[in-house]
């Protein structure tokens, strides 16, 4: 999600930005253990266990000039 505002200079643009990612700070897996067993015959207790999940909600301010 993106929220811009422009300010005209004359010639030039200066734009200020604020991007907000993940906006409702969702966790969803992403990967996970997919390995059956950690040695030959003994199951692996962390089989489709979740190895990552996604980003918490992140908030990027920014600055474009354009000339």
């Amino acid at each position: 999600l993106r929220f811009s505002y422009d300010w005209k200079f004359g010639k030039s643009t200066l734009t200020g930005m604020l991007d907000v990612f993940n906006v409702f700070s969702d966790t969803n897996a992403l990967t996970f253990n997919d390995t059956y067993e950690s040695r030959p015959g003994t199951a692996d207790p962390n089989y489709l266990r979740t190895n990552l999940y996604q980003a918490p909600r992140n908030v990027r301010l920014g600055v474009k000039w354009t000339w």
